[in-house]
């Protein structure tokens, strides 16, 4: 196994999202996304949270590669109006996120199956691509007790 999982804590917080469709996936292109939202925001006095919380959510109902629907998501400290670019939504505090991190994107899902088998959760939500600048996968999953 070349994958660590823990359990954050996790609070409501705000986030202002941007949806938009992207050729593949691609960190640059993500981190680009952000750093533009976080310009946007700041211009309107809007704070984003420290630390920072900024993830994707991939829509697409099948398994692509490219052309890819995605919502970006800034954590931010408080909402502000909607534009026709960006929407702020308050993410209520899930019962349990837990983090997985891997040298090698193989092993995200592997570990968050394994994970979720051992202590018997099952997904509470969609899972979030954490957007950095390291070169290691990082994905954060709400889940529950599974229900059996």
């Amino acid at each position: 196994m070349s994958y660590k999982v823990r359990i954050l804590d996790n609070k409501p917080f705000t986030v202002a999202t941007m949806k938009m469709t992207i050729p593949d996936y691609s960190t640059d292109l993500a981190i680009r996304a952000v750093r533009t939202m976080k310009k946007e925001l700041e211009s309107k006095g809007i704070k984003s949270l420290s630390p920072e919380y900024n993830f994707l959510v991939s829509y697409d109902s099948s398994n692509r590669l490219e052309v890819i629907d995605i919502e970006i998501n800034v954590g931010v400290s408080s909402a502000g109006n909607d534009s026709e670019m960006i929407h702020f939504h308050d993410l209520p505090e899930v019962e349990t996120l837990i983090r997985i991190e891997a040298d090698d994107f193989e092993e995200i899902h592997i570990g968050l199956a394994e994970w979720m088998h051992d202590h018997d959760y099952v997904a509470d939500g969609g899972l979030r691509t954490i957007i950095h600048e390291g070169s290691n996968f990082i994905y954060d999953c709400p889940v529950k007790p599974a229900e059996d």
